[in-house]
Protein backbone atom coordinates (compact mmCIF):
# COMPACT_ATOMS: atom_id res chain seq x y z
CA UNK A 1 0.00 0.00 0.00
CA UNK A 2 1.30 3.16 -0.61
CA UNK A 3 0.13 6.54 0.78
CA UNK A 4 -0.23 10.21 -0.80
CA UNK A 5 0.01 13.46 0.47
CA UNK A 6 0.65 16.99 -0.98
CA UNK A 7 2.29 19.72 0.56
CA UNK A 8 3.44 23.02 -0.61
CA UNK A 9 6.58 24.93 0.84
CA UNK A 10 6.92 28.22 0.14
CA UNK A 11 8.85 29.63 2.66
CA UNK A 12 12.57 27.77 3.41
CA UNK A 13 14.50 30.30 5.24
CA UNK A 14 13.57 33.78 6.59
CA UNK A 15 15.72 36.57 6.41
CA UNK A 16 14.92 39.73 7.96
CA UNK A 17 12.17 41.27 6.19
CA UNK A 18 12.64 38.73 3.08
CA UNK A 19 11.28 35.42 2.40
CA UNK A 20 13.60 33.53 0.27
CA UNK A 21 13.05 30.08 -1.28
CA UNK A 22 16.50 28.09 -0.91
CA UNK A 23 17.22 25.95 -3.42
CA UNK A 24 20.34 23.97 -3.48
CA UNK A 25 22.90 22.34 -6.40
CA UNK A 26 23.89 18.45 -5.67
CA UNK A 27 22.73 16.34 -2.65
CA UNK A 28 23.94 15.85 0.65
CA UNK A 29 22.82 16.97 4.31
CA UNK A 30 22.96 20.57 6.08
CA UNK A 31 22.48 20.31 9.91
CA UNK A 32 20.53 23.30 11.84
CA UNK A 33 20.27 23.55 15.53
CA UNK A 34 17.11 22.10 15.19
CA UNK A 35 16.83 20.00 11.85
CA UNK A 36 19.31 17.25 9.68
CA UNK A 37 18.22 18.08 6.08
CA UNK A 38 18.43 16.07 3.34
CA UNK A 39 18.25 17.28 -0.07
CA UNK A 40 18.91 16.65 -3.77
CA UNK A 41 19.43 19.00 -6.84
CA UNK A 42 20.38 19.88 -9.97
CA UNK A 43 24.61 20.10 -10.08
CA UNK A 44 24.84 23.26 -11.55
CA UNK A 45 21.93 25.47 -11.53
CA UNK A 46 19.49 26.48 -8.70
CA UNK A 47 16.53 25.43 -9.38
CA UNK A 48 13.68 22.54 -8.78
CA UNK A 49 15.10 20.19 -5.87
CA UNK A 50 13.78 18.26 -3.07
CA UNK A 51 14.65 17.87 0.75
CA UNK A 52 13.46 16.57 3.50
CA UNK A 53 13.72 18.00 7.22
CA UNK A 54 14.22 15.79 10.16
CA UNK A 55 14.00 16.32 13.77
CA UNK A 56 16.66 14.61 16.03
CA UNK A 57 14.49 11.55 16.81
CA UNK A 58 13.46 10.95 12.82
CA UNK A 59 17.40 11.34 12.15
CA UNK A 60 18.24 8.57 15.12
CA UNK A 61 15.54 6.35 13.05
CA UNK A 62 17.26 7.01 9.78
CA UNK A 63 18.34 3.72 7.53
CA UNK A 64 19.11 5.17 4.57
CA UNK A 65 18.70 7.56 2.18
CA UNK A 66 18.90 7.95 -1.93
CA UNK A 67 18.94 11.29 -3.77
CA UNK A 68 17.67 9.76 -7.13
CA UNK A 69 17.42 12.79 -8.76
CA UNK A 70 16.34 16.99 -8.53
CA UNK A 71 12.88 16.11 -8.28
CA UNK A 72 13.13 12.62 -6.47
CA UNK A 73 14.40 11.62 -2.88
CA UNK A 74 13.94 8.38 -1.21
CA UNK A 75 14.52 7.78 2.71
CA UNK A 76 14.41 4.86 4.83
CA UNK A 77 13.35 4.68 8.61
CA UNK A 78 13.16 1.86 11.37
CA UNK A 79 10.04 2.61 13.28
CA UNK A 80 9.31 0.67 16.59
CA UNK A 81 6.34 -1.16 14.54
CA UNK A 82 7.50 -1.28 10.73
CA UNK A 83 9.74 0.33 8.44
CA UNK A 84 9.01 3.24 6.50
CA UNK A 85 9.30 4.25 3.13
CA UNK A 86 9.32 7.95 2.38
CA UNK A 87 9.36 9.26 -1.09
CA UNK A 88 9.29 12.82 -1.62
CA UNK A 89 8.81 14.68 -4.98
CA UNK A 90 8.77 17.92 -6.92
CA UNK A 91 6.43 16.88 -10.00
CA UNK A 92 6.89 19.20 -13.41
CA UNK A 93 4.15 21.35 -13.95
CA UNK A 94 1.52 20.52 -16.90
CA UNK A 95 3.39 23.36 -18.69
CA UNK A 96 6.41 20.96 -19.45
CA UNK A 97 7.59 19.20 -22.36
CA UNK A 98 5.65 16.13 -22.05
CA UNK A 99 8.81 13.77 -22.10
CA UNK A 100 10.18 15.59 -19.43
CA UNK A 101 6.67 14.65 -16.88
CA UNK A 102 6.83 10.95 -18.66
CA UNK A 103 10.40 10.48 -17.49
CA UNK A 104 9.70 11.84 -14.11
CA UNK A 105 6.56 9.18 -13.49
CA UNK A 106 8.40 6.84 -15.27
CA UNK A 107 11.56 6.66 -12.61
CA UNK A 108 8.60 7.06 -10.11
CA UNK A 109 7.44 4.41 -10.75
CA UNK A 110 10.23 2.42 -10.25
CA UNK A 111 10.96 3.99 -7.05
CA UNK A 112 7.88 2.80 -5.31
CA UNK A 113 8.10 -0.48 -7.15
CA UNK A 114 11.61 -1.37 -5.54
CA UNK A 115 10.20 -0.10 -2.20
CA UNK A 116 10.93 -2.79 0.44
CA UNK A 117 8.06 -5.16 0.40
CA UNK A 118 6.75 -5.01 3.85
CA UNK A 119 7.81 -1.49 4.42
CA UNK A 120 4.96 1.51 4.34
CA UNK A 121 5.15 3.84 1.39
CA UNK A 122 4.18 7.17 1.26
CA UNK A 123 4.50 8.86 -1.03
CA UNK A 124 4.84 13.12 -0.20
CA UNK A 125 5.26 16.35 -2.26
CA UNK A 126 4.52 19.20 -4.77
CA UNK A 127 2.38 17.57 -7.55
CA UNK A 128 1.85 20.43 -9.29
CA UNK A 129 -1.73 18.90 -9.31
CA UNK A 130 -4.67 21.36 -10.71
CA UNK A 131 -8.31 20.70 -9.31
Amino acid sequence: MVHVCEMGVHKMIQNEDKDNETRLTGFGTLNSETYHILYSGLETRKEAGVGMALSSRAKKCLVDWEPINERILRARFATSQAKLTVIVVYAPTNDTVDQTKDDFYRVLSNVVAKAHRHDIVTLCGDFNAKV
